[in-house]
């Protein structure tokens, strides 16, 4: 299994990948600790097709953060068909970070996500909103079988300079359709512990 760790993208976006009009296929692999000033901790992809697979082991994206103003803190996604599969595995998103928003996923224009079969996103944060996944309003997402746990929007560390953040664990301005998901343990210093909705949302068996 390939291992992505410790990269740094000092001045610009993704700390290990960076995929602009190329499509983007990752089986078992793994991104740990990775930093980008810019978009995408660990993978920003833009304008092309990118797929994630857990065919033969767990997949994870462990601490990857964003430290600038970019978005973003594992996967920045935009005009892009993202597709993230735990397949017999599973693809876990545990720790991931950022300043403003998507905490571990944000989806930018016209960007399209299948996020399905054992996708877990666990104790991941944003300052801003969308602890683990942003969707922007021409953006959209279909998640079947995951799990959302601890995550966290806004940021309550220093108590006399707390920042408002909304949807603990998703804030979608775009299209979202949910089946089989278990939402547990999120939070926000705003509103919407679990998803926060201006766009279109579709709730199955949640």
């Amino acid at each position: 299994n390939a291992l992505f760790s410790n990269n740094t993208a000092t001045n610009g976006s993704a700390g290990a990948i960076l995929a602009s009009g190329s499509s983007l296929e990752l089986v078992n692999v793994n991104f740990s600790n990775n930093t980008a000033d810019g978009n995408g901790g660990a993978i920003s992809t833009t304008a092309a097709s990118s797929s994630i697979v857990a065919s033969d082991s767990d997949i994870g994206f462990y601490n990857n953060s964003v430290t600038g103003e970019g978005y973003g803190g594992a996967i920045y996604s935009k005009d892009n068909t993202l597709t993230i599969d735990g397949d017999s595995y599973k693809v876990v998103f545990d720790q991931n970070s950022v300043k403003a928003d998507g905490g571990a996923i944000y989806l930018d224009g016209n960007a399209d996500a299948q996020l399905i079969n054992n996708v877990e996103f666990t104790s991941n944060t944003a300052d801003n909103n969308a602890g683990a996944l942003y969707i922007g309003s021409n953006a959209g997402a279909t998640i079947t079988n995951a799990l959302f746990s601890e995550n966290k929007a806004g940021n309550a560390d220093d108590e006399e300079h707390i920042i408002i953040g909304n949807g603990g664990a998703v804030s979608t301005a775009g299209e979202l359709s949910v089946t089989n998901a278990l939402f547990t343990g999120n939070t926000t210093t705003g509103s919407a512990g679990a998803i926060l909705a201006s766009g279109s949302l579709s709730l199955y068996d949640v």
